[in-house]
């Protein structure tokens, strides 16, 4: 049976912890908290070396990555197509895979990485040197909207 290790924090592992309990997958879900840094303990390093979440093992598979994850996962159980595309000969089905995995690449190297950092950078920040003027807030969301540094000055 996969197992796949993650924390619910993390937006992929949530994509990837929803495919599987929608569809009733039987695959075991190992939380690992990257907030005690669950994930840089040895115990979990020995099962994957990158020391990243999501992560799914079967047998001697060790596959990183929501994504190829995901792929993996409705092949091996033929999920419906609305879920993920499965593998298929028809050029039909390739070119519907061929399209969800780009289109599932450039959300993780734009969109979430720009949404990443907007929330990192104005709230996350803001609570971590606490800012209390509106207007150093104001300041540090243009800063971050422009692509700057996002340090005050």
């Amino acid at each position: 049976m996969p197992k796949l290790y993650g924390d619910l924090m993390s937006q992929p592992m949530r994509a990837c912890y929803i495919l599987c309990k929608a569809n009733n997958l039987p695959v075991d879900i190992q939380l690992i908290r990257v907030d005690r840094m669950d994930h840089k303990k040895q115990d979990y390093l020995k099962i994957n070396p990158l020391g990243k979440v999501p992560f799914l093992t079967d047998g001697d598979l060790q596959l990183p990555e929501s994504v190829a994850i995901m792929s993996y996962l409705a092949d091996l159980y033929h999920i419906p197509q609305h879920w993920h595309p499965t593998s298929s000969s028809s050029s039909a089905t390739l070119k519907d895979k061929a399209m969800y995995m780009a289109a599932a690449h450039w959300y993780h190297s734009t969109i979430r990485l720009g949404c990443m950092k907007l929330v990192f950078h104005t709230v996350i920040g803001a609570i971590a040197v606490k800012l209390t003027e509106s207007t150093d807030v104001q300041r540090l969301r243009s800063l971050c909207l422009q692509g700057s540094q996002c340090a005050l000055r």
